[in-house]
């Protein structure tokens, strides 16, 4: 389907033909969407309407899947939409001829074209491959082998921040104003100063430099600072005759020196890969 169609979600018929024989939905090419437009259908099942007034419900575990191909970082994503989502990524490690790098084709590694200029025996060697990959998936239905997400957290990071203030703050910081008290306001200031025709509020602003924060692997705002409320997740300090939102910016290593514990949030299953060569 069409990912770049404007009324994709506003056509009632935009499931046409669709039944329980189809094993995918493929929206190609996805345009930055607001990704709650597929959590009925993602987490319940389908409600399609042909164009000859057929009506019908495809339950959850007979729908399709649902794939989007798209080459952006998701703006704003919350738990909601990553929970629904299965990320597949994929580099651009072959590619044509571009400003930035010379053409490379699988032809340049292999000797031959894939497909079309395979021998019996390359066949066989990617059918083994590709079944190799099914037995891997059946043995790991209830443990998925998630793509590495580093990447894909700094892209939706990238795209929440916005190129305006990620240009901004990368200037700001080359002065490294660690571990010292800002006002918040002050700095708002300074940045609407820079960046006239970027209008943000205080909110956005500061919602943008915890973003920023993580992004370039900073702590925003740490809980041994001097005035930090913890209910309000904010430091607040007497500046100018008058009470005043601060930022505070350190660096991992010296944040966790000022903490006594940690605690290990990682959620990495083990993958069963017995019988395997790679």
């Amino acid at each position: 389907m069409p990912g770049k169609d404007k009324n994709l979600f506003n056509d009632k018929h935009k499931y046409d033909g669709l039944d329980e024989t189809h094993d995918v939905i493929c929206f190609n090419d996805l345009s930055q969407t607001d990704f709650k437009n597929f959590y009925n259908d993602v987490t319940d099942g389908i409600a399609v309407n042909w164009k000859n007034d057929r009506k019908f419900y495809i339950p959850y575990h007979k729908a399709p899947k649902i794939v989007g191909t798209f080459n952006y970082g998701l703006k704003n994503a919350d738990g909601s939409d990553l929970r629904r989502i299965f990320f597949v990524t994929f580099s651009s490690y072959y590619h044509y001829k571009s400003e930035e790098f010379e053409e490379w084709q699988p032809r340049y590694d292999f000797g031959h074209r894939f497909f079309t200029e395979w021998t019996a025996n390359d066949r066989n060697w990617f059918y083994n491959f590709a079944f190799r990959c099914v037995e891997l998936y059946m043995k790991n239905l209830e443990t998925p082998f998630e793509a590495p997400m580093e990447n894909i957290e700094k892209n939706n990071l990238r795209a929440t921040i916005g190129d305006n203030f990620l240009e901004w703050a990368d200037v700001y910081f080359e002065d490294e104003p660690f571990d010292n008290y800002i006002s918040k306001n002050q700095l708002l200031n300074e940045y609407r100063i820079a960046m006239p025709k970027s209008p943000i509020t205080p909110n956005g602003f500061k919602k943008s430099m915890q973003h920023y924060c993580k992004l370039r692997g900073y702590v925003f705002n740490p809980e041994y600072a001097e005035g930090y409320q913890k209910d309000k997740k904010r430091i607040t300090r007497f500046i100018d005759g008058k009470t005043q939102e601060c930022f505070y910016f350190t660096k991992k290593q010296e944040a966790s020196n000022q903490v006594s514990s940690s605690q290990d949030t990682s959620t990495q299953k083990d993958i069963d890969t017995s019988g395997l060569d790679f």
